[in-house]
């Protein structure tokens, strides 16, 4: 049964690793892409703020390997790789 609902806390130590399957890019990831200043901290770094897939691998309680995902926004590619 699929659900939508709020998530818990993720511990910053703990790595999750998707395998993504979808993704898309959008205005923010084109100013990533053209260095404009003010939408990252740090260059160099991979665009890509939305994406669906299964978690590969995980070293967190909250995610298990096979895991269906979704990510939109959650600072990825504009803190972490996207």
């Amino acid at each position: 049964v699929a659900a939508v609902s709020a998530l818990p806390r993720q511990d910053p130590k703990a790595d999750v690793e998707v395998e993504i399957s979808h993704s898309t890019l959008n205005y923010k990831d084109a100013m990533i892409v053209l260095g404009q200043k003010g939408v990252v901290r740090d260059f160099p770094i991979t665009p890509g703020i939305d994406y669906a897939g299964v978690v590969a691998r995980s070293s967190s309680p909250l995610w298990r390997e096979g895991d269906a995902v979704v990510l939109t926004g959650n600072k990825a590619g504009q803190y972490f790789d996207g």
